[in-house]
């Protein structure tokens, strides 16, 4: 009973010294700015089992460790070029004890600049407004926001007028994604010609050209209406523009002659007369 008493209490005091308070390692090379790429932190240190780790805004990143003697180990970097810059901690872990040591990170040098040019709004009309507005940023391969030309301007901002001629653009030649639509306006004027068609027995009859005001071919798929009256009864017929023109046939098997007039929204057209 004794020998298990002595026992016991031996292995009370072995577990009390192993959990002796970790002393925190001292960072030989410290500094409040962390440059990227580095080649290595240098810590002085009287414990032997340490994990090294870079707890960034991102994520934590494993650091490799490497011991020099009983005293020193390296913790050395992964990143061979850059990371995405701002604050961080280099944190030193060993069982339950674990130490920071804040820093901000940055690169050494600006690799591969992109260049953002946002639009908005992707369509414009020149029924309503032709302005567009712009907005200018840089950033590198890491997502870091670099400086425009002006060392101290980051974003750039405008607003341009746009041409009033339809057609896709694009902010970045290079990428189908930055494009912007300049739409056709609202037709202003409305032009009808009608020929009787003997094999139809039948007048066919055209609206266009159809333009906006700036000499745009109105939006294919704008509905036209046709409205035509032989005096005694009147009839509707719809049409869809398709490359600037919407186009009917008027049944007359009887020898009917008709006025016909078209109209796309509260734009109308001259009344003209349909004879054979």
């Amino acid at each position: 009973m004794r020998h298990l008493i002595t026992n016991i209490l031996l292995l009370l005091l072995f577990c009390a010294c192993n959990d002796a308070p970790i002393e925190k390692p001292y960072w030989m090379n410290a500094k409040d700015t962390l440059y990227v790429p580095n080649n290595g932190l240098v810590f002085l240190t009287s414990h032997q089992q340490w994990v090294a780790s870079l707890v960034t805004p991102m994520q934590p990143i494993t650091l490799p460790i490497k011991y020099s003697d009983k005293r020193y180990f390296t913790a050395n970097l992964l990143y061979s070029t850059g990371v995405t810059e701002g604050p961080a901690e280099i944190c030193l872990s060993s069982g339950k004890s674990s130490f920071y040591y804040p820093v901000y990170l940055r690169n050494k040098k600006i690799t591969s600049v992109i260049h953002k040019d946002y639009r908005s709004p992707k369509t414009v009309n020149p029924d309503s407004s032709l302005h567009h507005q712009r907005m200018l940023h840089n950033f590198d391969v890491y997502r870091n926001i670099v400086p425009l030309t002006n060392k101290n301007t980051f974003f750039f901002e405008d607003n341009i007028y746009l041409s009033p001629r339809t057609a896709i653009y694009r902010a970045d030649e290079k990428l189908a994604l930055t494009s912007f639509y300049v739409q056709p306006g609202s037709c202003t004027t409305i032009t009808l010609q009608g020929v009787y068609n003997k094999q139809l027995q039948a007048f066919t009859v055209s609206a266009g050209p159809l333009k906006d005001k700036y000499d745009n071919a109105v939006a294919d798929g704008t509905l036209v209406t046709f409205t035509y009256t032989n005096k005694q009864t009147t009839y509707h017929m719809e049409a869809s523009v398709l490359n600037g023109f919407a186009n009917v046939n008027i049944p007359t098997e009887h020898g009917e002659q008709y006025q016909i007039w078209a109209k796309i929204n509260e734009t109308a057209s001259k009344v003209i007369n349909l004879i054979r």
